[in-house]
């Protein structure tokens, strides 16, 4: 993500020590581990709930579908029928 060389977050380091302190400094790295940490948590349940909404979604598609076909079916052998009906009828005029 980010391109940072060690010298970089040597310079970092030494400029947040300068700002805060060194009393400040593991105060202010544990609660940024602990943000970090929280923010993994929210994005990975939101991550799992994403991917749950899908598989019901497709699940429903498929259901969608199937239902779809079955229906295709009926009205399939509705007109085979009646056009059997129809033939029958002509045959005995």
């Amino acid at each position: 993500m980010f391109n940072f060389s060690f010298w970089d977050i040597i310079l970092i380091l030494m400029i947040a020590l300068i700002i805060f302190g060194p009393k400040k400094l593991p105060e202010i790295a544990n609660s940024l581990g602990k943000a970090i940490a929280e923010f993994k948590k929210v994005t990975g349940k939101a991550s799992n709930a994403i991917e749950s909404t899908k598989s019901e979604v497709k699940e429903l598609e498929k259901d969608v579908v199937g239902k779809s076909s079955d229906l295709n079916d009926k009205k399939l052998n509705e007109s085979e029928k009646s056009s059997n009906d129809k033939n029958l009828n002509k045959t005995i005029k």
